[in-house]
């Protein structure tokens, strides 16, 4: 072997996510992943394979080949580890001659498993993960952001014209008429405390001596409390 060829096992890419590619990041040499956001289906991890070669408008997205089929980052962070026999990543030119120019930013081979002959197998992986913020921002209630911003207009003018009337500061500590005189805690209605996520990853694998067959389902929970 001359080439530079790295290769994981899959039970390496178990974790508290649903999301296979951010999974990646320190666990091969040579490949950088990275999260930009958390956004619920748009929270997939960019990864480089030794850098980027192509700046600008080109691709620099690896070439990424689900049993022998070119797939994008969509179709391998729905992937479950479970489902893997084998990962390898291949860095270098003499490894990804096969491919050409398509793989100048690398390869990522990924090969799913298949069923075998024998006696019908059932796996079942059950998950039970925790999520919050790291810290949510502090912000002010509604009356002290009033009295400051009528405060900030009057240090620059002491005869401006002030954003927010007495009268209505005044019926905000009042609690008259939310609806007119609201007084809104966003943060506490907006974010829970924390999220639990349950996922169930089940597949069946068996065969004959003509044939073989796998079947798998995930499923996954999300309750906020």
């Amino acid at each position: 072997m001359v080439s530079s060829i790295t290769t994981i096992n899959p039970k390496e890419l178990k974790g508290p996510t649903s999301n296979l590619t951010t999974m990646l990041a320190g666990r091969l040499s040579g490949v950088v992943a990275f999260q930009r956001s958390g956004e619920p289906g748009a929270d997939n991890a960019q990864f480089f394979i030794r850098g980027i070669t192509t700046f600008g408008s080109g691709k620099v997205d690896p070439l990424i080949l689900i049993d022998g089929m070119e797939s994008s980052s969509n179709a391998l962070a729905r992937l479950q580890p479970d489902d893997i026999s084998g990962f390898s990543v291949l860095k270098d030119a003499a490894a990804s001659s096969l491919y050409g120019a398509r793989g100048a930013n690398g390869v990522v081979l990924v090969t799913t498993k298949s069923g075998i002959s024998g006696k019908t197998k059932f796996n079942v992986r059950v998950e039970n993960s925790l999520s919050s913020n790291t810290q949510n921002f502090k912000l002010a209630d509604n009356i002290t952001y009033m009295k400051l911003a009528n405060e900030a207009v009057l240090t620059r003018d002491r005869l401006g014209e002030l954003p927010y009337s007495q009268n209505k500061i005044d019926r905000t500590i009042a609690g008259d008429n939310p609806l007119l005189y609201p007084n809104n805690d966003w943060i506490g209605l907006l974010i829970k405390d924390y999220t639990l996520n349950q996922r169930f990853n089940m597949n069946m694998s068996g065969g004959g001596k003509t044939h073989s067959f796998i079947l798998r389902e995930l499923i996954t929970w999300i309750m906020a409390y």
